[in-house]
């Protein structure tokens, strides 16, 4: 009775991390999932775009004057363009959040560099300073930096 006592601690705690992984396992897969939806979502929408844009085409075509022979033709000429079209746009949209992004970047790093030129001449400015209390007053500054052991550069 006494083993089994000691025993029933360890077979929890091995239970307990049999079970942390397979939650993190199944975690996993659903984020696997969920990434593929989206996928799966992206391209109904984009085959969608792709009929819808071949049907309009079709519908010029017949005004135009487009035998049946053609017809074949015409339809995969026109899936062809409108995917294209679609990638074109989807090409466009990523181009345009790429020149957002460096903008924002390019504004950041602008009030960084501000902000950098601000401290250097507050640090001149305060080295400026030191050294004119230094010729001011040497006794002062010498015992004060011989503390430090180091002297300001003038």
């Amino acid at each position: 009775m006494l083993m089994y006592l000691m025993l029933v601690p360890r077979c929890a705690k091995e239970v307990h991390e049999a079970l942390e992984m397979a939650m993190e396992g199944h975690a996993r897969l659903l984020e696997q999932y969920a990434e593929l939806q989206e996928k799966h979502i992206g391209l109904l929408s984009k085959n969608r775009k792709i009929r819808e844009g071949v049907t309009n085409l079709k519908k010029l075509a017949k005004k135009a004057g487009v035998t049946a022979t053609e017809t074949r033709w015409f339809e995969s000429q026109a899936e062809q363009l409108v995917a294209m079209r679609i990638d074109h746009e989807h090409e466009r949209d990523a181009a345009k959040d790429e020149v957002e992004g460096l903008k924002m970047q390019l504004r950041d790093t602008a009030d960084a560099v501000q902000a950098a030129g601000e401290l250097l001449v507050r640090l001149k400015e305060a080295e400026d300073a030191v050294c004119m209390a230094q010729v001011t007053f040497p006794c002062t500054f010498i015992a004060f930096f011989a503390h430090f052991h180091e002297q300001p550069k003038c």
